[in-house]
């Protein structure tokens, strides 16, 4: 019986290598599995919308229940035309979202909307 250590590479940056590969694809795993398991679809209507500044600009909406949502493009939905919705968006206006994610303050995190369509 071969001890487990041998089917670990003997070179250290090899295993490094491969254990920070292995890590990034448990990573994003677990991003698909969270934008399946969390995705919502409704309908919400727009009470205010806002460009949070920073390093890297996040487009905000807060529909009429107080809700905030951050307007994302994602790689793995195929997303990409977050500032086109952001723009269509007005404020008054209903629009049928499609989105994940949840709502966790400690860390700053919001339900994220990838798809908008005008109602």
């Amino acid at each position: 019986m071969k001890n487990i250590m041998s089917y670990f590479p003997k070179d250290t940056t090899q295993f490094y290598i491969v254990g920070v590969i292995a890590i990034y694809i448990v990573y994003k795993l677990l991003q698909i599995i969270a934008v399946f398991a969390t995705s919502f679809e409704k309908e919400i209507e727009v009470r205010e919308k806002y460009v949070k500044p920073g390093k890297k600009t996040e487009f905000s909406v807060i529909d009429s229940e107080g809700n905030t949502y951050l307007i994302v493009d994602r790689l793995i939905l195929m997303e990409f035309n977050s500032g086109d919705d952001y723009a269509m968006m007005k404020e008054g206006g209903k629009y049928k979202v499609k989105g994940y994610w949840f709502r966790f303050p400690l860390l700053s995190w919001y339900p994220q909307i990838y798809a908008v369509e005008k109602v």
